[in-house]
């Protein structure tokens, strides 16, 4: 498995980057963020990778961020969804704008991607719910509260049936103050946080 390359960057695409290691140059696809970051031809680059075996041929795809490439992987697990579409939603928005759509269940910043239509933002949200919110508190997207602060709040949230980002979302939400009002009163503020209205 090849997880990571470094090398020069000898030239680019809109969706490709050639990397020149010891003697070989590699063509890696990638989203149009990536190739923003790596800087001039000739600067020294380091890429996370995903090496894609098919029977006719294999393909390389180098990501900027640890976030771009679980993030890549996860919408592959979504039917319909390729790497080519997957490269083409992660290039319109980052890792954890994605996760911010794919929680809040907002099919419409989805279908705002070239190529992904209503059917498919749909099947993004029902089969990627819950899956990627390592990447959205990674990225920042999510004010983090460590859940361990209020552990009677987050076991009742839990036993709710609200996923860790809507608890960490919650408890984020919640001024310092209110850490020693009753748990009802505390469960019926993060509750108005959660789905407020």
């Amino acid at each position: 498995m090849i997880t990571s390359v470094q090398g020069v960057l000898e030239a680019r695409g809109s969706d490709w980057v050639q990397v020149a290691i010891g003697g070989i140059g590699l063509q890696l696809f990638a989203t149009s963020a990536t190739i923003a970051t790596l800087g001039p031809v000739g600067a020294t680059v380091r890429l996370h990778t995903q090496l894609q075996v098919r029977d006719d041929s294999l393909t390389l795809y180098g990501f900027a961020t640890l976030e771009e490439r679980i993030a890549f992987l996860a919408l592959q697990t979504v039917s319909g969804v390729g790497p080519r579409l997957a490269l083409l939603i992660l290039s319109a928005m980052p890792p954890g704008r994605l996760a911010e759509a794919v929680e809040a269940e907002d099919a419409d910043a989805l279908v705002q991607t070239p190529g992904v239509g209503k059917r498919t933002a749909a099947r993004l949200i029902v089969e990627l719910k819950g899956k990627l919110e390592e990447i959205a508190i990674g990225e920042g997207v999510v004010p983090v509260a460590a859940p361990a602060a209020d552990p009677d709040l987050t076991a009742a949230l839990q036993a709710l049936g609200y996923t860790p980002m809507e608890v960490r979302r919650a408890l984020a939400g919640l001024p310092d103050a209110d850490r020693e009002v009753p748990l009802e009163d505390r469960l019926r503020r993060a509750l108005q946080t959660i789905a407020p209205g």
